[in-house]
């Protein structure tokens, strides 16, 4: 049996202390599945039977690797086997969502749910029945003033036990050696003035929630407190909702300003193809967009989301796990379904002020310590916003990066260049003993030290000494607008759809900026004929080859206007859509707009 590392053995020495019952935080890749599969063991030697709930079928096969290795004599089974001739069953979340209650009673049994956060709340009735007498509980942070974590977690699985940290997976070498890069880019004078117009009117609302209505001034439980003012009616739910308006806003603008997508476009693309890259994107706009400027690029990329069917989240992740996907772009939720087993490189261009949604991003790239080079984490900030070091204000962000970094690095667009061109070219050994041992940062960047990373202002340039901000507003494509409603229509919409969207009414110049963006790489247009001359579009950010995308395209463009019966035969469309991100209510959409009806009407 594995010797537990201290935190491990701590945690399940206080756990034991509580009666057998707890809930441990500890980061990802620090080790919770085998302290998970040492309680088993001991509850099975004891007697005791064990039932571990796991979140899907790749964590399921990760726990029976590490019970095969901890307990090969253990009689692993199901549900449906005789308790007598069964030590430990583990299941899937699907599976227990299908179970009744009674099925999961025993009376003397261990309950091991892993990863917590990760399951709905009609999970919990089937899951947690009182007759399991032992419960564990995983996870790697609970969110503060979360409803289903104060009503329904702590008072089943009892107290939190302090299990591992990023300070202390640092600390004990659990994790891969970690660099922080710092990124700061300038917006245009256009999208300064929206910001500072969103910024106001946060302010405004601020001051009227905390001065009016009694909310807390600590930003966690001002924010539980909002979300439930939202819930009720009158003038402070109101204003609750303008605040998470003005929010929603401010962060829109920072996800998708143009100079974060200037970065996306300058980054080293033998780097990209070199290594395995998550891109937090935040919006969808700005995850299309991210999409869109690598696959121009050559560089495999895909986006994650609750949208995707279960063929194409088995495609993806079969594509990360065999390396012929490159880039994995999430927006505002990480899939985490969807692993990525070979990230090294994190980009982040949107963040969360919420410190358990940071803690599970980061979670995405830092993984458990091997032979390698060290992990990147990019950070791109808005000069002068919330997001600026300098200013302060984004500490929950910035604290929970720089506890796990061993090295921080701020610079510019044209360093962070540079940088990932060289971290990409050192050999693993010596990747890892300059990071042991502090070393130098690559030329054209400026290495800041931990004690003030959270304050010290960041270096930038004033637009006014050169032309750099008005040449990238005159370096945008033509159809830079095309593609972002296009992207916000979810990636397939007809040519009238976006035309009317940005402004373009006449054919001809519509299909000029269609075959531009197009001879970019960037989209798949067909004809729908006659008699609507009408085209249809389909973004690249669908994922595929270009010839499968133009195989989907014509398929649509065959169904949309000429079928029949396009509610019968949305299904066999579909199938020969495959695994491209195409949401099948955006087809119905597009069937009843070619017809002149609504889609309830045509369904």
């Amino acid at each position: 049996m594995r010797v537990l590392r201290p935190w491990q053995q701590a945690a399940y020495d206080e756990w034991n202390r509580k009666g057998r019952r707890g809930i441990v935080e500890a980061v990802a890749g620090t080790g919770k599945t085998v302290l998970g599969v040492r309680a088993a063991a001991e509850a099975v030697e004891a007697g005791s039977p064990v039932v571990a709930v796991v979140p899907d079928d790749a964590a399921r096969e990760r726990w029976l690797a590490t019970m095969e290795e901890t307990m090969p004599s253990c009689r692993i089974g199901s549900l449906a086997m005789p308790s007598r001739t069964r030590h430990v069953a583990v299941l899937t979340a699907n599976t227990v969502a299908r179970l009744r209650t009674a099925d999961l009673d025993h009376h003397r049994a261990l309950l091991i749910v892993d990863d917590l956060h990760r399951y709905g709340a009609g999970f919990w009735p089937t899951a947690l029945t009182e007759r399991f007498p032992h419960r564990l509980g995983f996870t790697d942070a609970l969110p503060p003033g979360d409803r289903t974590v104060d009503s329904v977690l702590l008072p089943y699985f009892g107290s939190v036990i302090a299990g591992c940290d990023y300070p202390r997976a640092r600390a004990d070498g659990h994790l891969a050696p970690v660099t922080v890069v710092q990124v700061g880019v300038e917006l245009t004078p256009k999208e300064r003035a929206r910001l500072n117009q969103a910024q106001s009117l946060v302010e405004r609302e601020i001051d009227t929630l905390t001065g009016s209505y009694g909310a807390p001034d600590r930003s966690e439980e001002f924010h539980v407190f909002v979300e439930q003012l939202r819930q009720g009616r009158g003038s402070g739910a109101h204003h609750a909702n303008r605040y998470v308006q003005a929010l929603g806003d401010r962060a829109t603008l920072l996800a998708e300003c143009r100079a974060k997508m200037d970065l996306v476009r300058s980054l080293p693309i033998d780097v990209l193809r070199d290594t395995q890259t998550v891109v937090f994107a935040g919006r969808a706009v700005a995850a299309g967009t991210v999409v869109q400027i690598l696959s121009s690029a050559g560089v495999t990329a895909a986006i994650s989301g609750p949208a995707l069917r279960p063929e194409q989240r088995s495609a993806l992740s079969a594509g990360l796990r065999e390396r012929s996907v490159r880039v994995l772009v999430e927006q505002r939720v990480p899939d985490e379904t969807v692993l990525v087993p070979h990230a090294e490189l994190g980009l982040f261009l949107a963040r969360s002020h919420d410190r358990t949604e940071m803690i599970r991003r980061l979670g995405r790239v830092v993984t458990s310590a091997h032979a390698g080079r060290p992990h990147v984490i990019v950070i791109a900030y808005v000069v002068g916003s919330i997001e600026d070091p300098a200013a302060g204000v984004d500490g929950s962000f910035l604290s929970v990066a720089h506890r796990l970094a061993d090295n921080t690095v701020r610079t510019d667009v044209a360093g962070l260049t540079q940088f990932l061109t060289e971290w990409a070219g050192q050999a693993a050994a010596v990747a890892a003993e300059d990071h042991a041992v502090g070393a130098a940062a690559p030329s054209g960047v400026h290495l800041v030290a931990h004690d003030d990373a959270d304050s010290e202002g960041a270096d930038t340039h004033d637009p006014d000494d050169d032309d750099s901000v008005e040449y990238m507003a005159e370096a945008v494509p033509e159809y830079a607008d095309l593609l972002d409603q296009l992207t916000k229509l979810e990636f397939v919409a007809t040519g009238d759809e976006v035309g009317d969207l940005i402004g373009v009414t006449d054919p001809r110049e519509l299909l000029d900026e269609v075959q531009a963006a197009a001879d970019a790489g960037l989209l798949t247009y067909r004809s729908l004929g006659e008699p609507t001359e009408d085209l249809l579009l389909v973004s690249a950010a669908v994922g595929g080859t270009r010839a499968t995308r133009e195989q989907a395209a014509a398929a649509i463009a065959q169904w949309a206007a000429g079928s029949d019966d396009p509610v019968g035969e949305l299904r066999s469309v579909m199938s020969r859509v495959g695994t491209l991100t195409v949401p099948p209510h955006r087809l119905i959409q597009i069937a009843a707009f070619l017809r002149g009806r609504t889609p309830s009407g045509l369904l």
